[in-house]
């Protein structure tokens, strides 16, 4: 991996066999209908280099950061893709931002 770039990986509690998370698509005209439940595991990457020290460290996710994190996110069969950015931050219980930094 790059040094200068962080990859965390999320698999669920019980492992990757398991589900992330269930969902079901209905209505008459979808043929997807029925239970979706995605597995394996799933690399997001830092947007700042390692070391930077910020208020808020966004993270992004695509089947490229994935693939080279070496996930394995799939829903039966088939590969998986989760298209997101996340911010990350740290409030005290005033309300006030602290600075932290990834590794």
């Amino acid at each position: 991996m790059n040094s200068t770039l962080n990859f965390l990986r999320f698999v669920p509690t019980a492992g990757e066999e398991t589900a992330f998370f269930s969902f079901e698509l209905t209505g008459v005209e979808c043929f997807l209908k029925g239970p979706i439940t995605p597995k394996g595991s799933l690399f997001v990457q830092t947007q700042n280099a390692t070391g930077t020290q910020a208020l808020r460290q966004r993270v992004q996710s695509s089947s490229a950061i994935n693939a080279t994190g070496g996930g394995s996110f799939h829903v039966g069969p088939e590969a998986a893709t989760l298209e997101a950015t996340i911010d990350f931050f740290i409030e005290d219980a005033n309300g006030e931002s602290t600075i932290f930094g990834t590794h």
